[in-house]
């Protein structure tokens, strides 16, 4: 998680927030667990939400880290995958899984880190640009079988199942600051985003080169 820097601060453009675990007396990148049925970017908006107290601005991945952690049972692979993430709206306080936040430079904070695979991290983040947009690419969801359709393919409407998937991807992707909705002129296309098109306020913009028949004599590669 990362923030523009005061203006008193003249040693860096941006800070970035570490936190200390008492239980373990460490100083690390906010992290978590998820929950069952629970997505990775829902998991780590919600445990970068608990242990901070900020809301975010969903950024660009960071690439995941891999370490045999020790349990119970013995000694066990972990993977965390971490994503950059602007705060936004909040405020931490306290509490018995952490118990102090600190807003650094990126140089103070790889000094402070405790941990080798955290350092890692902060450094995929630092090499990149802090600000970012990005292209979510969706397929459309499930619209029965084309054998089955004897009507025109363009007019090929999404099934039960995949109205279903269409209102589920209401919650991934409004995550994200979506300002322009584009879809192939075909209707299962333009149904798969209708449900967030709802929920954000934006209208979708139907774009014929999405579509296969946009590439006349191209189809299968398209």
């Amino acid at each position: 998680m990362w923030r523009a820097a005061e203006k008193t601060s003249r040693r860096s453009r941006l800070e970035v927030a570490l936190i200390h675990r008492p239980r373990y007396d460490d100083w690390s990148l906010p992290k978590g667990k998820l929950v069952p049925g629970e997505s990775e970017i829902d998991g780590a908006l919600r445990e970068v939400l608990e242990e901070t107290g900020f809301r975010v601005k969903l950024g660009r991945p960071l690439g995941a880290i891999r370490y045999m952690k020790e349990s119970g049972n013995g000694v066990r692979p972990k993977v965390v995958r971490y994503w950059a993430m602007e705060a936004d709206a909040g405020a931490f306080i306290p509490t018995r899984e952490v118990d102090e936040l600190r807003w650094l430079s990126p140089g103070d904070a790889q000094n402070m880190l405790t941990h080798e695979r955290d350092h890692e991290v902060l450094e995929r983040f630092v090499r990149g640009p802090a600000v970012t947009n990005c292209v979510l690419l969706v397929r459309h969801a499930l619209a029965g079988k084309r054998s089955e359709w004897s009507e025109d393919d363009r007019l090929r409407p999404l099934d039960p199942t995949g109205w279903q998937q269409a209102e589920q991807l209401v919650r991934l992707l409004a995550r994200f600051e979506i300002d322009r909705l584009v879809s192939a002129d075909y209707l299962r296309c333009i149904q798969t985003v209708d449900p967030l098109s709802r929920a954000i306020g934006i209208e979708v913009e139907e774009e014929k080169l999405f579509s296969e028949e946009g590439y006349p004599g191209n189809e299968d590669e398209a």
